[in-house]
C-alpha cells in the first residue's frame, strides 16, 4: 500500500500472530542481517537482546503487542494526539513509543509478513509501505479498552523536533508477554527495592516494591518471617504471608481478626499478581510485594512519600514471627476415632492438621457425610460436628457448641499439606484449643 496524506491510511495485513512491527524502510535490511531475536520470537531473551534493544531504544524499531491473533487492523494518520472529543464512545488506551522514518516509507508488518527470519526476505503474505514526510515522530497506539481482537487499533504519528528518551519501545507488551518492570534480586542477603506503587490514605496505608517470587525465595521468606524494611532512617518489620492466594486462604479459614493479629504493629506483607481481588495491576509488573498496614495500625512515615524511593528489606529468619513446622501431623485411625492434632484455634474456628490425609479417616470410622461427630479434648466432649448444616436441630439436642467440618484444604504455607477446620455453625463460641493438644473425632452417640 503506498500513498501521501495526512487524513488517515487504513490498513488490513494478514497476520496469525501476537504483534506488529513498525520500522523506516531504510533500515530493513540492517535488520534483517543483525538476527535481531525479536524478529524471530517474543520471549525473554528476545525482549533482551542487546541487538534487538539497540534497534528498539533508538527507534530504527518499533513493535506493539495484539490482543488476538487476527488480521491487524489500524488507522494511521499525521498530526496531533488525539483529544477526548476523538476517543469519545467509551474507554481508550494509549501507550506511546518513537520512531525515526529517514526516508519517510513507514514499513508496517505482521508476524506473517515480517520479510525476514523463518519468512526470508520474500514472505507470500505483503505488510504495508506507507510514505509520509520523513523526519523523528512519536508514535501513539489508541486501543478500546474492551478490545478482544477485532480492532481497529488507531495510531498516530506526531512529528518531534527532538528525540526523546525510549527504555524500550514496545507498546501493549503484556498481549506478547513483555513485562518491563524488572524485579530487584538479592545481594549480600538483602535486596535494596525500589517503590512502584504507594497509599497513603484514611482507608489504607499500604507500598509495593519490586520483588517477585524468586526474589523472595532467594531471600528465604516463609510463612511467619520477620521481614524488615528500611529506608535509612526509618525502620519496620512486617508479617510475611507468602503469596496473596496463601494469605487469602489463611484469612477465609481463621477470619480477619485472626489476620489483623499477626503482627504486634499490623503490618503484613504479601507477593501480589494482577487480576486477583486482594490487588489491582501495577502496569509493567507481573508480581510484586505488597505491604500493609492493618486497621488501627500506627502510622509510619515509610508510608508517606512518592514512587521510585528506594527500600532495603531483609529477613530477620532467627526471630520469625511463627514457627512453621517442616510437615504436619497425620491424622490416626484408632478405636473407632480419629486422633488428630490442633493447629489453631479463635473461637471461631477450630483447624486440626490433617497431613496427606482427605476422607480416607472419616471413611475408616463409618462416617458417611452425615453422620454426627463428637469431637474430645482430654477426655472430655468440647464440641459437635457434622459435614453440612443438615442435622442442626440434632445437633442441638447434644448440648455442645456446634461446628460444620470444612473441606480439607492446603495449608497456606505448606506445599501438598493440608488442614482441616471446623467452623461455627450458630455463632456459638467454639473451646480454644492450645496449638499441638491432641482431639479425639468419633460417631456421635
Amino acid at each position: 500500500m503506498n500513498g501521501t496524506q495526512t487524513d488517515g491510511f487504513s490498513i488490513d495485513i494478514y497476520n496469525e500472530g501476537l504483534g506488529v512491527y513498525l520500522y523506516d524502510a531504510s533500515v530493513e535490511e540492517s535488520l534483517r542481517e543483525s538476527g535481531a531475536l525479536i524478529t524471530q520470537y517474543f520471549g525473554d531473551d528476545s525482549f533482551h537482546d542487546s541487538v534487538s534493544k539497540e534497534f528498539l531504544s533508538t527507534g530504527r524499531l518499533l513493535v506493539y503487542g495484539l490482543v488476538g491473533d487476527g488480521s491487524v487492523k489500524a488507522t494511521v494518520t499525521i498530526g496531533a494526539p488525539l483529544g477526548k472529543k476523538q476517543l469519545s464512545g467509551g474507554e481508550w488506551l494509549t501507550e506511546s513509543g518513537f520512531l525515526s522514518l529517514p526516508s519517510g516509507r513507514l514499513c508496517i508488518h505482521s508476524a506473517n509478513t515480517l520479510p525476514m527470519g523463518d519468512n526470508g526476505p520474500r514472505p507470500d503474505e505483503a505488510g504495508a509501505c506507507l510514505e509520509v514526510p520523513p523526519g523523528e515522530y512519536q508514535v501513539n497506539v489508541y486501543r478500546r479498552a474492551d478490545d478482544e481482537g477485532g480492532g481497529p487499533d488507531r495510531i498516530v504519528l506526531t512529528p518531534w523536533a527532538k528525540k526523546p528518551k525510549i527504555e524500550h519501545n514496545i507498546l501493549f507488551g503484556e498481549c506478547i508477554g513483555f513485562h518491563p518492570g524488572q524485579s530487584a534480586r538479592v545481594v549480600d542477603g538483602r535486596i535494596e527495592a525500589r517503590v512502584i506503587h504507594a497509599v497513603q490514605s484514611k482507608k489504607e496505608q499500604s507500598l509495593a516494591v519490586n520483588v517477585d517470587h524468586k526474589a523472595a525465595d532467594e531471600l528465604r521468606l516463609r510463612w511467619g518471617s520477620r521481614l524488615r524494611l528500611s529506608d535509612g532512617k526509618d525502620s519496620v518489620d512486617a508479617f510475611f504471608l507468602g503469596d496473596q492466594l496463601a494469605m487469602a486462604k489463611y484469612q477465609n479459614i481463621l477470619g480477619t481478626d485472626a489476620l489483623q493479629n499477626l503482627a504486634p504493629r499490623g503490618l503484613i506483607a504479601f507477593l501480589a499478581t494482577p487480576g486477583y481481588r486482594y490487588d489491582k495491576p501495577i502496569k509493567g509488573y507481573q508480581a510484586w510485594l505488597r505491604i500493609r498496614a492493618m486497621d488501627g495500625a500506627p502510622k509510619s512515615a515509610l508510608f508517606s512519600g512518592g514512587e521510585g524511593r528506594k527500600l532495603s528489606l531483609v529477613a530477620v529468619n532467627e526471630e520469625p514471627f511463627e514457627a512453621l513446622p517442616q510437615s504436619l501431623a497425620e491424622p490416626v485411625v484408632e478405636g473407632g476415632a480419629v486422633r488428630a492434632t490442633v493447629h489453631a484455634s479463635t473461637p471461631g474456628v477450630l483447624v486440626l492438621e490433617w497431613g496427606t490425609a482427605f476422607a480416607e479417616p472419616f471413611q475408616a470410622i463409618g462416617h458417611d457425610g452425615s453422620t454426627l461427630l463428637e469431637v474430645s479434648a482430654a477426655g472430655k466432649p468440647v464440641l459437635a460436628a457434622i459435614e453440612g448444616p443438615s442435622l442442626k436441630d440434632e445437633m442441638k439436642a447434644c448440648g455442645l457448641p456446634l461446628a460444620t467440618f470444612l473441606t480439607p484444604t492446603y495449608h497456606w504455607g505448606l506445599e501438598k499439606q493440608s488442614v482441616l477446620a471446623l467452623d461455627s455453625l450458630d455463632g456459638t463460641n467454639l473451646p480454644i484449643l492450645p496449638a499441638g493438644a491432641q482431639v479425639l473425632i468419633r460417631k456421635g452417640t
